[in-house]
């Protein structure tokens, strides 16, 4: 339709002379873009693997805008990066959270800036099982007997999402509703991702 004015205005040779030109602009620039984000993706996810794998007691705020990126570009990634690859990642991501939360909470240690990436890092955690729609395992306090609870649900259905009453941290369910994804397998799994990626892609 853009072009149906020029018609009044140019000779018709010359109005499909811009046509074409526009035409194979718009497709560079689609190629370049998708090129772009392609070779983003996959840099950050492998600083997301590596940062996961040996995190210690601190979140950098570069690991945050890393996990923003990739919530936000979920659905861009390459194939190789499945639903399995993130309930790998989100066992030991929970793991290394819940070590931080209880850092914090036993050594009485006060830090806002550590206390703020960390809330702000286990609500992206819960919105990753969210966007794959799996069920984590927790166990919480009954305030009505000393017995532990362990609940079960798809992450979407858990009402306070944060760590505040869970004693350990919460487990990935697996594809059998009673298993889940240990820790050590997790990080195993993610290991040899990172060395996959690095190698042969």
């Amino acid at each position: 339709m853009e072009y149906f004015y020029l018609l009044f205005l140019l000779p018709p040779e010359l109005v499909n002379i811009i046509y074409n030109i526009n035409l194979k602009d718009k497709a560079v620039s689609s190629i370049t873009r998708f090129y772009k984000n392609r070779y983003q993706c996959k840099y950050n996810m492998k600083y997301l693997i590596r940062y996961t794998l040996f995190m210690g007691d601190d979140i950098s705020d570069d690991y945050i805008k890393t996990l923003q990126f990739i919530l936000k570009n979920f659905y861009n990634l390459p194939k190789i990066f499945s639903r399995y690859f993130f309930k790998n990642m989100l066992s030991l991501l929970s793991s290394k959270l819940m070590n931080i939360y209880n850092f914090i909470s036993l050594e009485d240690i006060d830090n806002y800036y550590l206390t703020h990436r960390l809330t702000k890092c286990i609500k992206i955690w819960f919105k990753f099982c969210m966007k794959i729609n799996c069920k984590i395992s927790f166990y919480t306090i009954n305030h009505l007997s000393p017995e532990m609870i362990n609940y079960k649900d798809y992450a979407r259905n858990i009402k306070n999402k944060n760590f505040n009453n869970m004693i350990y941290a919460p487990k990935i369910l697996n594809i059998q509703p009673n298993s889940f994804i240990y820790t050590g397998e997790a990080y195993e799994y993610l290991n040899f991702k990172l060395y996959t990626i690095e190698n042969f892609h």
